[in-house]
């Protein structure tokens, strides 16, 4: 059966404009077909019958081995005196998999240390790992959580958690079982950039600093020709439609192969990602605008773009930006985390995916963080010139990925 319908044609509700049978054991392997539609025009489908299964599964899946969790200083994440009964998920960001480790009675809730080793089937896009704490009142209390990435061929990391009072820190000791050679696993994590240590935030801004080298006079560096994509002179992105995070998704992977050539460039591995700036969480360490960004990039580099044909952004550059307190006022009153929380409870993809639907979609509270952040961020065309945007968009996109989960139509 193949069905065309219209989203959002009337009243909010999804319209069927035309449905055809079509028995594909009476058909070729190869072969295309035309209908006409009642309402006029035509509907064209193209096949290939392939003669065997796309993908099968391996055998034996790849596997994530955790040997031990140790847990340090879980009462920061408390205030203090308040009572600790913790435990901890580690659950797929993709795949239905999820371990609990529950700290043992008459242990250290503190610092408790796990040393039975678990098992879970390797998820590519990696593991939500949720601190808890039992509440005897009723309905326990998340207290922290961070994205657990695992490296094929690394043994230890050390995660760290904010808190009330401070931070801090799981300590895994797993292995990476690999059983299905050539399927891709991550080799990139991209972090909140305030939390970040000094020297990986300078290793970033050192990176995009190389890509806003020219090459032969004004406009002829990588980051022009990233920016140009986006807005002025191409003109590409996709705004108000479904596509809106499918497109940035693409664009960031593309700013990150530059950013990663950029790095090696520089002396180093190439593996770097795009930092998220994370606005739903409006200060850490004492920061609204990641500080590294307005100290290093608070005016726009000579050259980046030629002033007698950039309008705007030839004149006034990056110096219009927000301050630390308007951008704070902006954020709480536009209720940007609010915007953020509630688009991950549509069930329609398209209804989070962009303002085009009634819902909530995770493209309000980025226009509202554009809008707070002041010029060139408030202009389309210009936005993208500043490296504040691809920090916004790394943020946008992490917000897209845990509403994809689960839901077919995405």
């Amino acid at each position: 059966m193949l069905e065309l319908w219209d989203h959002n044609s009337s009243g909010g509700n999804d319209e069927m404009l035309e449905q055809v049978m079509i028995d594909f054991q009476s058909e070729a392997s190869f072969g295309t077909k035309t209908w006409p539609m009642s309402a006029g025009g035509t509907v064209t489908l193209t096949w290939a019958i392939a003669p065997e299964p796309l993908f099968s599964p391996p055998a034996s899946p790849d596997l994530l081995r955790v040997a031990r969790v140790a847990a340090q200083d879980l009462n920061l994440l408390v205030e203090e005196g308040v009572g600790l009964e913790p435990y901890i998920l580690m659950t797929g960001v993709a795949l239905e998999v999820q371990e609990r480790w529950q700290a043992a009675e008459g242990s250290d809730p503190s610092n408790p240390v796990w040393e039975d080793a678990r098992e879970l089937l390797l998820d590519a896009q990696g593991y939500t790992v949720e601190v808890w704490r039992t509440s005897a009142e009723g309905g326990d209390q998340l207290l922290s959580d961070v994205l657990f990435l695992p490296q094929v061929g690394a043994t230890q990391v050390t995660l760290e958690l904010p808190g009330l009072r401070g931070t801090s820190r799981l300590q895994l000791s797993y292995s990476v079982q690999v059983n299905s050679p050539g399927i891709p696993h991550p080799v990139v994590m991209r972090k909140e950039i305030r939390l970040m240590p000094q020297a990986e935030q300078q290793r970033f801004v050192a990176a995009v600093r190389k890509l806003m080298e020219n090459k032969d006079g004004p406009q002829t560096s990588e980051w022009f020709r990233l920016a140009s994509y986006h807005g002025w002179p191409e003109d590409y992105c996709e705004h108000g439609q479904e596509t809106f995070p499918g497109w940035h998704r693409a664009y960031l992977c593309e700013a990150e192969k530059a950013l990663s050539q950029a790095d090696k460039e520089l002396g180093n591995d190439g593996r770097i990602g795009i930092p998220y700036w994370d606005w739903s969480r409006l200060e850490i360490n004492g920061e609204v605008m990641p500080k590294i960004i307005r100290d290093n990039f608070s005016e726009m580099p000579p050259g980046l773009v030629n002033p007698s044909e950039a309008g705007r952004l030839g004149r006034e550059g990056f110096s219009s930006l927000s301050s630390e307190e308007r951008l704070r006022q902006q954020l709480t009153s536009m209720q940007v985390a609010r915007g953020a929380e509630r688009c991950l409870t549509e069930n329609e993809h398209w209804l989070h995916a962009s303002t085009r639907g009634r819902g909530f979609s995770v493209e309000d509270p980025h226009n509202s963080v554009h809008v707070a952040c002041g010029f060139p961020m408030t202009t389309v065309p210009y936005a993208a010139f500043h490296p504040i945007f691809f920090l916004h968009h790394s943020n946008c996109d992490r917000i897209y990925e845990k509403h994809v989960p689960g839901r077919k139509d995405a």
